[in-house]
């Protein structure tokens, strides 16, 4: 059964807990509500996190954080020890980000060239809106441009419409 948003009225996919749309969350108790996790995303969340497990066992550095964008088969791997700009590419020779959003459906679902950034440099992440066009959402919550904002693992991120979630190495 879809959910429709009471804030701007979008039909949103079975088992969503903010709106696809607008980022708000779509029940008064939404911390209080579950969604099953996929098989996909749970193997390969396993095979991560043994991968992980095992380069730290051989003495090398895995501090890293784990993208989850919504539909995408593996995650985005984002290294835990600097700053990251997310975005999306749009020409070769100017300045890009240093993840390109774009094989996610990134200019479709409004993200900008430089959107966010990611700060892992002072011992934990957080995450600051570029000034983008369509907004950062921090579980369902839109943040402030130019603010940096602590990330949990788990966070449910929103770059303009396209989803992920966050999860610490």
């Amino acid at each position: 059964m879809s959910a429709k948003c009471p804030f701007c009225g979008y039909k949103n996919r079975s088992g969503i807990l903010f709106c696809e749309d607008c980022g708000r969350g779509l029940y008064s108790k939404t911390a209080e509500l579950t969604i099953k996790t996929q098989h996909n995303f749970k193997d390969s969340l396993e095979k991560a996190l043994n991968t992980a497990a095992s380069m730290q066992s051989s003495g090398t550095n895995a501090h890293s954080l784990l993208l989850y964008i919504r539909d995408a088969q593996q995650p985005l791997v984002i290294d835990g020890h600097a700053c990251a700009t997310l975005g999306r590419r749009i020409d070769p020779d100017n300045d890009a980000p240093d993840y390109d959003l774009t094989p996610y459906g990134a200019l479709e679902k409004g993200v900008s060239r430089l959107h966010a950034m990611i700060d892992c440099t002072q011992g934990s992440a957080t995450i600051t809106d570029m000034g983008s066009t369509n907004g950062v959402f921090l579980n369902g919550r839109q943040i402030l441009p130019k603010t940096r904002q602590p990330l949990n693992d788990g966070d449910e991120l929103q770059f303009g419409r396209l989803v992920a979630h966050i999860y610490f190495e």
